[in-house]
């Protein structure tokens, strides 16, 4: 079997913070084809959430390895 077509269990964090504090940190862990993917999780805030930049960091943990990455948005 090789690599791209074996099943890795993939562990998906992303964590959501304003102002220096923690406001979600969804986990996804999924069974994934080796290789690239892409993938997408919705990232819901409550209705009364503050206006301001928020920060989302995200973390990809799979088969021995880590790869994360950040960006941000605004809610006016």
């Amino acid at each position: 079997m090789t690599k791209v077509s074996r099943q890795v269990l993939a562990t998906e964090r992303r964590e959501i913070s304003t102002g220096g504090r923690l406001v979600g940190n969804p986990v996804l862990t999924v069974e994934r084809k080796g290789g690239t993917w892409a993938s997408a999780l919705p990232l819901t805030l409550p209705a009364t959430a503050e206006a301001g930049t928020y920060r989302v960091a995200v973390a990809v943990q799979a088969n021995g390895g880590l790869d994360s990455a950040t960006t941000t948005f605004t809610i006016r």
